[in-house]
């Protein structure tokens, strides 16, 4: 790509897998909540008003609530909804016994939550460990990397109003709106790259690459290093995991320099020499009272933009093919309108929220829900939860793509910290959808491969595969 890939220096990164293989656990529940994927598309539920059951089965890759209690338990990140429904019915707030966070699954109280910045402080170590450095790991980000540093996604007013607002002039409606047909045109081009196979990895080829692809166009790299570019993600994402022990953190540290190394690169070269219509260009020459950004705050900021940007969408593109996939029903219903595609989206955010926890230090003694929280405590806020909360969304467990307020869900947040990047990702995602219904018309699953599940991860709900086959002759031009 000329002087844009020049820019980017490949790297080695690490590898954080996603795949993993869920144990055989019997449910004792006759009908609990949505459970992962199931085999058939059989037996949808009807209710008075349309709505389409998402294709889960209760019976498989289920978890005894009674024994497990943990979201860090990777049984219960493999299916979580066991544990979910069972804290709407009985624990709202809760300890938890592995992580000491408590946690906060009703909407109301997460709302509540996100609305009171002054007693719930985003300025926790959880996300980016600051102030939790060991000394060797403080020493590695001060003479080889940056310094985290709170500005968007943990931080709090003055200083997190002042960090948005710069953010917001980059992320403007005008912007994505010009970004539309380019976004049409990558969709096309990813999907002529496995068409005539009949075959492919759908989450690597197409869920994966979409998004990373345009965030590397927008900070000027290469595609051909969109692998690099997704571990150093993955890397970002594992080091919340606050079960990694030290060494395993510090390793991690080291793979995240060298992302911090690669974006220090784009603002010498970005701030030399503007870059129209590119994302890190724009913030390169963004101003914050009066001044430019400091190389550690616009290395800070800019992490966020590529770590949200990609793999939160990569996300919720899988989410919405294994869905289309294994609900005949409803894909047809898309086919046939798809103007309902953005209803389906935010249905399919609302029940997998790529983002499932995020966090807040109490600075007062409260409580939430008659719970007593001392002044210190860790709250985890489970937004995927949330999104369950029958309370707040009559027939939770179904796609309804009538819900009102369809857009009133914890996908991308809540309050002052709702996802910058709504606009853009929401484009991505419309856009890669009707481009795929339109070109391929019998996606299913490679019968070679096992079929979809949820994967182990604490930060991020995603599957573990998507390997797809379709009829070549089918596909149009």
């Amino acid at each position: 790509m000329g002087a844009k890939g020049e820019l980017f220096e490949s790297v080695e990164s690490l590898e954080v897998s996603a795949a993993f293989t869920s144990p055989e656990i019997e449910t004792t529940a006759a009908d609990v909540m949505p459970i992962c994927y199931r085999t058939s598309s059989n037996g949808h539920r009807s209710r008075t008003r349309e709505t389409i059951a998402p294709s889960f089965n209760p019976k498989e890759r289920s978890v005894d609530v009674k024994s497990i209690d943990s979201f860090s338990d990777p049984d219960v990140q493999r299916c979580p909804y066991p544990l979910i429904e069972k804290m709407h019915q009985d624990a709202p707030v809760f300890l938890d016994p592995v992580t000491g966070f408590y946690v906060v699954v009703g909407f109301a109280d997460i709302a509540h939550v996100n609305q009171r910045t002054d007693l719930f402080s985003n300025q926790t170590s959880i996300i980016l460990g600051v102030g939790a450095e060991t000394p060797e790991i403080k020493e590695l980000y001060g003479t080889e990397g940056f310094p985290r540093m709170h500005t968007l996604v943990t931080n709090d007013p003055p200083s997190h109003t002042m960090y948005r607002a710069i953010v917001d002039k980059v992320f403007t409606t005008s912007f994505v709106r010009t970004l539309e047909p380019y976004f049409r045109d990558l969709a096309d081009d990813l999907i002529d790259g496995f068409a005539s196979k009949g075959a492919a990895d759908l989450l690597r080829d197409y869920c994966n690459r979409l998004p990373v692809y345009v965030i590397a166009d927008q900070l000027g790299a290469g595609r051909e290093h969109w692998e690099d570019f997704k571990k150093w993600s993955d890397t970002v994402i594992e080091m919340i995991n606050p079960k990694l022990s030290e060494e395993e953190r510090l390793t991690l540290c080291k793979k995240h320099v060298e992302m911090q190394k690669f974006i220090e690169k784009m603002r010498v070269a970005y701030s030399a020499k503007p870059q129209e219509g590119t994302l890190l260009s724009r913030l390169a020459h963004a101003e914050v009272d009066g001044r430019l950004l400091t190389p550690t705050e616009f290395n800070n900021i800019a992490e966020i933009m590529i770590v949200a940007g990609n793999e939160t969408t990569a996300s919720t593109f899988a989410h919405c093919f294994v869905e289309l996939v294994r609900n005949p029903t409803l894909r047809e219903k898309l086919e046939a309108d798809q103007s309902l595609i953005p209803n389906f989206i935010e249905e399919m955010l609302r029940l997998h929220a790529p983002s499932p926890h995020f966090y807040r230090e109490v600075l007062d003694d409260t409580e939430l829900s008659g719970v007593p929280i001392p002044k210190g405590s860790i709250v985890m806020l489970s937004y995927l939860a949330g999104n369950y909360d029958p309370e707040k969304f009559p027939d939770p467990r179904e796609i309804d793509l009538d819900r009102k307020p369809i857009r009133n869900h914890l996908g991308f947040g809540r309050g002052i910290h709702f996802c910058v990047g709504h606009q853009l990702a929401r484009a991505e995602l419309r856009i890669g959808i009707e481009r795929l219904l339109d070109r391929l018309k019998d996606l299913r699953f490679d019968p070679e491969f096992p079929e979809p599940a949820l994967a182990a991860l604490f930060h991020i709900h995603t599957v573990d595969q998507l390997m797809v086959r379709f009829t070549p002759e089918d596909v149009r031009d």
